[in-house]
């Protein structure tokens, strides 16, 4: 055992990064082969991804989705049908496994000690309920790994660590996250704060370059709500947050029980009709959403009500969300955390953080900011803009920014994390 732990500490960290790689590899394969993947289960968000790959492949944008996975889901289907989403689900293992050395580097950035690199890797890495969403369908998937690329170059611009290269992909890679999810777009303070903070600390090298990359990812943004409101009648990314919102407002009584049901379930088929996958889409949209905003903007106060009501439903609900109708059994009890449980760590980790900050600010209590910063936006943003269901999985890619705010603590603090000796 003692020599095992030697090697252990005396691996390079190329060895301990491609080690836990490779094992993350091993276990996937592992879990999948006792579990198994079943796609077809889920009907609900992922029929919508494909048609609206099928509308964007037409020549027109969306109501309901941006354009990066459903135009994945249609390049993987294509002359494949359904099939073809196993060679995304496969595309999407990939992507996390090349996630896997990044967030290694990224932690590297906040501490030289081995332990802490290894232990909040492996903790990402090696977490099941995350291993089930790089299989599935939804676009949690590709965003819990695109977290950890944002964080990684976060974190570099923070410490004036950032190459050209990285101040210019910033804005442009939380584009593609924003198009991805929309959701996203809760992080857009963050990279602004991580910019004018390296630039107050004069560690901002490649001004330029990053103020052009800021205003191009901000006018295509623009451009694409623009096109929207053109085709849809509303200046946005997409028309599900107002789904959402008309669904709370119907809830809590803020709206009609008879109003029109715009939201209906049709059929995706395949041509040889051996596979069916049922997905909502939504009719006479524009004039039911302008009469369901026009109801939330005077009903502000109740609809935030209404939210913090939700936030205490939320309570119950599993972290990190776990969808493998073969595992969620189990597993809920063995791999996850009730959110009641997760927002006490949050609360805990974040006031420590403040009190670091404060008492010694430095570039790494900043970071741990940033850090606990994501991991508020992310809850606020899926409580406000979601329908009362879900809250788990929407919440899944902070994942990422809890294991990096747990490495800087433990950093700044400056544990030891050495065993405790026995006499």
């Amino acid at each position: 055992m003692t020599r095992l732990k030697s090697r252990i500490m005396n691996a390079s960290d190329k060895q301990c990064m491609w080690f836990i790689t490779l094992s993350t590899v091993l276990l996937t394969l592992l879990w999948y082969s006792i579990v198994g993947i079943e796609l077809y289960h889920v009907k609900g968000d992922t029929g919508t991804y494909l048609a609206a790959g099928r509308t964007i492949f037409s020549g027109t944008i969306d109501e309901l989705r941006t354009p990066v996975y459903p135009i994945l889901c249609q390049i993987f289907t294509l002359g494949k049908y359904f099939n073809g989403m196993y060679l995304l689900s496969a595309f999407q293992m990939v992507v996390f496994f090349v996630s896997v050395p990044y967030l290694y580097k990224t932690i590297a950035l906040l501490t030289k000690r081995k332990t802490v690199k290894c232990v909040f890797t492996c903790l990402y890495a090696w977490d099941l309920p995350i291993l089930n969403y790089t299989a599935f369908i939804f676009t949690e998937s590709l965003t819990i790994s695109s977290v950890v690329f944002f964080a990684y170059m976060l974190i570099s611009i923070v410490l004036g660590k950032a190459s050209r290269n990285i101040c210019i992909a910033m804005p442009l890679f939380l584009l593609f996250m924003i198009m991805l999810r929309p959701f996203c777009i809760c992080f857009v303070p963050l990279g602004l704060i991580a910019y004018a903070y390296a630039y107050h600390k004069k560690a901002l090298r490649h001004t330029t370059a990053a103020i052009s990359s800021t205003l191009i990812a901000a006018i295509i943004v623009l451009g694409y709500c623009a096109e929207h409101k053109r085709l849809y009648g509303r200046f946005a990314l997409s028309n599900v947050s107002s789904i959402n919102r008309a669904i709370v407002l119907i809830r809590n009584g803020m709206l009609s029980e008879s109003f029109p049901p715009y939201v209906t379930l049709v059929e995706l088929q395949s041509p040889d009709s051996v596979r069916h996958i049922r997905c909502w889409r939504v009719e006479q949209a524009k004039q039911c959403m302008e009469k369901a905003d026009s109801v939330y903007a005077h009903n502000l106060l109740k609809y935030a009500t209404s939210r913090v009501s939700a936030f205490d439903m939320s309570l119950g609900e599993h972290f990190p969300a776990c969808p493998h109708h073969h595992s969620a059994d189990y597993l809920h009890h063995v791999q996850c955390m009730k959110l009641a449980q997760i927002y006490l760590i949050l609360a805990i980790l974040g006031l420590v953080q403040a009190i670091l900050l404060f008492r010694r600010p430095s570039s790494l209590a900043v970071i741990g900011a940033l850090m606990t910063l994501a991991c508020i936006a992310t809850i606020a943003t899926t409580l406000w803009a979601s329908a009362d269901s879900n809250y788990a999985r929407l919440m899944t890619p902070m994942f990422p920014f809890m294991c990096l705010l747990a490495a800087c603590i433990v950093e700044q603090l400056d544990l030891r994390l050495k065993p405790t000796s026995t006499r």
